[in-house]
């Protein structure tokens, strides 16, 4: 199947159609208008058999996954999703499998109003990359500084999907049918924070997504910045007996911090706090404080309070 043909009989039309896509699918560029007093942000995530845990034999979840990660990303920038790139590389084009991923991604890309605008296609060992441009405002000149040692550290949403489709797919025995089956739909159709773009522009001093896991997530926004933080793992907003499970299985707590999420973290002024949380629940997607940066500098999870 020629480039332009497998392009425009699975992709061309993909996502939600918007009036400020001049030039879109065709081609391996596009045009867009966009006003002067907007900020266009851009995100991108790769995804292979191997990043995904197999998901190349489950086509849809590959497609939803990898835009939902670039999408993640973006929110994490404080910006919300409104067009998309793609790029895949196939041995060979598989009809079947292209139907699926294709109807994966675009019912994700309509429900954040994300139009697929183009990208490219090759021949070559199996890979997807997505890059994901959006619009963000610039962030309030009084809420614009480096972290300082009691400001707050902020999670989105629970954490733990990771961990339990981890013991869904190696151990199944600890859960029943409908928590293993939940614990896998779950993990391969994670929905992006596209909601909290806003609240993470208007107060997150730094913010990370965690689909690279909430250790190195933290390890990243810390690097160069003169502050640490220890975490009470009891603190942390956990999906319904993951300790527990996790515990029976004589795993313990690692793959929960080291687990990809798909929840955002973020840092904020404690005057802020109040309405960051308050902002976020009337999106549907509520935060938790989990701890205060300190003056010494590193991170540590603690198992109990001191």
């Amino acid at each position: 199947m020629a480039e332009f043909e497998l392009i425009d009989r699975f992709f061309k039309g993909l996502g939600a159609k918007r009036t400020d896509v001049v030039l879109g699918v065709g081609d391996d560029g596009a045009l867009i208008s966009a006003g002067n007093d907007v900020d266009i942000v851009s995100a991108a995530a790769s995804a292979s058999p191997v990043s995904t845990h197999s998901f190349s034999d489950r086509p849809a979840a590959f497609g939803h996954r990898v835009l939902a990660t670039a999408q993640n990303r973006l929110a994490a920038l404080g910006a919300s999703p409104a067009w998309a790139t793609l790029s895949v590389t196939l041995p060979q084009a598989d009809e079947a499998w292209l139907q699926e991923f294709c109807h994966g991604m675009d019912s994700l890309a309509k429900q954040t109003n994300t139009a697929i605008i183009g990208g490219d296609t090759t021949s070559g060992p199996f890979g997807v990359t997505a890059v994901v441009n959006g619009v963000g405002k610039h962030l309030d000149s009084k809420v614009k500084r480096d972290p300082e040692a009691g400001d707050a550290v902020l999670i989105s949403g629970v954490l733990g999907g990771s961990a339990l489709a981890m013991l869904a797919t190696a151990n199944p025995a600890a859960m029943d049918n409908e928590q293993r089956n939940k614990a896998l739909t779950d993990y391969a159709f994670p929905m992006p924070r596209c909601a909290l773009a806003e609240v993470i522009s208007k107060y997150a001093l730094v913010a990370a997504d965690l689909s690279v896991g909430l250790e190195s997530a933290m390890a990243g926004l810390l690097v160069n910045l003169d502050v640490g933080l220890s975490i009470d793992i009891s603190a942390l907003p956990v999906r319904d007996q993951t300790l527990s499970l996790l515990a029976a299985c004589g795993l313990g707590t690692q793959p929960l911090i080291t687990g990809s999420d798909h929840e955002l973290l973020f840092f904020t002024a404690t005057e802020h706090v109040e309405s960051a949380v308050r902002e976020s629940n009337s999106v549907g997607v509520p935060v938790t404080c989990v701890g205060h940066l300190s003056s010494e500098s590193g991170f540590k999870f603690r198992s109990a309070a001191p």
